[in-house]
């Protein structure tokens, strides 16, 4: 499944065939969803996973990939898997004032319906990565930890 040992301390760059095949794979999961066939979606993007090679998080493209899978399973819904990758996220090495992996946990916490636990998530998102952290994505999350209650 997904190992996580022998985790190199620089990331490598993968060949750029394989990595445009990891992304191309990823693009069919997400489209299967968009159609609602989220099983055949969510085989998608394991498979993406598994192209990857050992060690899983030791590629310049395994960020991005965490990052995207995460997101994945919180667009169908999977709050489970969603916080199960989220979490892998908040492992990674992150650039200082990268508020994405908080953002990350508490939009999957808001979309679950779990406001008390988003807004925690939320916050130390903004705290850390300040508003700019919050571009790309949906403007709610961002309200929700800026406007009063």
């Amino acid at each position: 499944m997904m190992s996580e040992s022998n985790q190199l301390s620089t990331p490598r760059a993968l060949d750029q065939p394989v990595a445009d095949a990891i992304f191309s794979v990823m693009t069919e999961g997400y489209e299967f969803a968009k159609k609602g066939e989220t099983a055949v979606a969510g085989s998608r993007m394991q498979q993406a996973w598994d192209m990857i090679p050992e060690p899983k998080l030791g590629w310049d493209i395994s960020t991005i990939a965490v990052l995207l899978i995460a997101k994945f399973y919180r667009s169908i819904g999977d709050y489970t898997k969603a916080h199960e990758w989220a979490d892998r996220f908040l492992t990674l090495e992150h650039l200082p004032g990268d508020g994405a992996p908080f953002i990350l946990k508490g939009s999957i916490y808001y979309e679950a319906g779990d406001l008390a636990a988003a807004r925690e998530w939320l916050k130390k998102g903004l705290e850390v990565g300040r508003r700019r952290a919050f571009s790309g994505e949906d403007p709610k999350y961002l309200r929700l930890v800026t406007e009063p209650r």
